[in-house]
């Protein structure tokens, strides 16, 4: 069974299962949760299921945490209290101060908001699904095992077609890089809240 790993290297990574190293896993992904899954677990990881475009996703883990139900995107426009992002957060990592991983699910037809950071830095490790991220306005796309990194002051947005995207965010900045350096940009480029 194939899978897309994001190793401790910080890589991304197709490899089959039967052939991995578990030393490496930071996250993996594979198309079919099962109970052989859960047999191959061990040496401290720990497999989860997800639900993934009509069908359970098998995600084998080191130290992630999965809250009950997912979490909704908190980004609201300031003044009209408008939703500006459709992302769920299925699950969360934070190895030490200053860095932090985010499980982030964006369903079909969907988008983030956008917004820019003023010192945290991101990279978008897409895990399956597809997506375009913009980037000060330009379209990558983004699917398979690729990354995509996100530097301070760029203006960023995730954007989905017919398919979802399943993507790991590595969040990197002072403390607690989650907490606010997210700064939503209205149409036009002009800041909606600080």
């Amino acid at each position: 069974m194939e899978a897309t790993i994001f190793t401790t290297r910080r890589r991304i990574i197709t490899q089959s299962l039967e052939s991995l190293d578990h030393r490496i896993v930071e996250l993996a992904v594979v198309p079919d949760f099962s109970d052989e899954l859960r047999g191959f677990v061990s040496n401290g990881l720990s497999a989860a299921p997800v639900s993934f475009n009509g069908g359970v996703y098998g995600l084998i883990h080191n130290g992630f945490m999965f809250p009950e139900k997912p979490e909704v995107s908190h980004s609201r426009d300031r003044v009209t209290g408008t939703l500006l992002s459709h992302a769920l957060y299925i699950a969360k990592k934070f190895p030490r101060q200053g860095l932090a991983f985010v499980l982030q699910y964006l369903p079909p037809y969907s988008h983030t908001s956008r917004h820019y950071h003023r010192e945290t830095t991101e990279i978008y490790h897409s895990l399956a699904g597809s997506c375009t991220v913009f980037r000060n306005g330009s379209p990558t796309a983004l699917s398979g095992a690729q990354s995509l990194p996100i530097y301070t002051e760029v203006i960023h947005q995730a954007r989905t077609t017919s398919q979802p995207s399943l993507m790991l965010l590595e969040i990197r900045g002072a403390g607690n890089p989650l907490e606010g350096d997210h700064h939503h940009v209205a149409q036009g480029r002009y800041p909606v809240s600080d």
